[in-house]
């Protein structure tokens, strides 16, 4: 199937959320190994939820072992959780109690499906524990070394590709019309794919229904997509603090006041990762520097963009 007009991103986006919304479930369960009530919904679920909410993630491997501990520990099916329609287990309760304070933080993107796949080809292709990387603390599986090797050289081309709706709050779009840019603060999965919502009480709406808001999700990311000609930039400006000046900080960074270039027009563009891939260059952002960047816009709204950078330096 082919999306007319669209240029890659916006085709696999577009089949994402068409993906979703046809095999979503009628409701999405989380429940832990002591039967909890599950928080994203309660009722039946199709066929098709049902036999992905009895899958084992990780092949049985200990997410929380791997994130942080780097260590591959087999875990107890005696021990487990169900998060996102996907059962983990752990090698003893205090792990899994540490999953379960945060499960967002450990489990792998796309539920374990290959990011590679699905930015270059819109498809979900199931990754492999043999083929696996951890990138800024994040779990990703790949099929193949070829897929891992593609990431690992340019992971800036991919680590954003699950991120739903461009970051758009959909709840809001769907109740207000209106295009409100959510936080990694507020984020929640559901099949795989991150929703990020500016407060808590938007997230929790979503959780209760969110089948409610597919549609309109694929609706944001048409309309964030076609705000942009090209999701690659290219441009000079001075530097600049983007929380202080601008009252906006990196989305994989929240905690960082963040680096903003400005160009001449005063479009403001909030550099990804600045703090940890150019130390030197963020830790002058105050001095107003001259920047030349290029990189890949992973969300616009308004007059700032937020970029991915492959390329960042000092012109003068």
């Amino acid at each position: 199937m082919k999306i007319p007009s669209l240029n890659q991103t916006q085709r696999r986006t577009a089949f994402a959320l068409l993906a979703v919304a046809a095999s979503m479930p009628l409701l999405a369960t989380r429940s832990l190994a002591q039967g909890n009530e599950a928080r994203h919904g309660a009722g039946e679920m199709s066929e098709h939820a049902t036999m992905r909410a009895s899958r084992t993630g990780l092949d049985g491997y200990c997410p929380v072992c791997v994130v942080e501990a780097r260590k591959w520990e087999k875990g107890r099916p005696d021990i487990h959780s169900t998060f996102d329609n996907v059962t983990y287990y752990f090698p003893n309760q205090a792990i899994r109690a540490k999953f379960d304070a945060n499960p967002q933080k450990y489990v792998p993107a796309l539920n374990g499906d290959c990011i590679v796949c699905y930015e270059k080809a819109g498809k979900r292709i199931a990754g492999s524990v043999k083929h696996a990387a951890i990138h800024r603390d994040r779990l990703y599986l790949f099929p193949g070394e070829g897929e891992k090797q593609a990431f690992l050289k340019e992971p800036a081309a991919y680590e954003a590709s699950d991120l739903a709706a461009n970051g758009v709050c959909v709840v809001c779009l769907a109740k207000a019309n209106k295009h409100v840019a959510g936080s990694p603060n507020h984020t929640v999965i559901h099949d795989g794919l991150r929703y990020q919502f500016p407060t808590a009480q938007e997230a929790n709406v979503f959780r209760q229904s969110p089948q409610t808001f597919l549609e309109k999700g694929m609706m944001a990311s048409k309309a964030e997509m076609q705000s942009v000609s090209s999701n690659a930039v290219q441009l000079v400006g001075r530097s600049g603090c983007a929380a202080c000046e601008f009252g906006v900080t990196p989305l994989g960074a929240p905690e960082e006041l963040g680096l903003a270039v400005v160009d001449a027009s005063g479009r403001v563009t909030v550099v990804e990762n600045a703090h940890e891939d150019y130390p030197q260059i963020y830790q002058d952002r105050f001095e107003g520097k001259q920047l030349s960047l290029e990189g890949k816009i992973v969300k616009s709204q308004g007059k700032i963009d937020w970029v991915q950078p492959t390329s960042l330096r000092v012109i003068h």
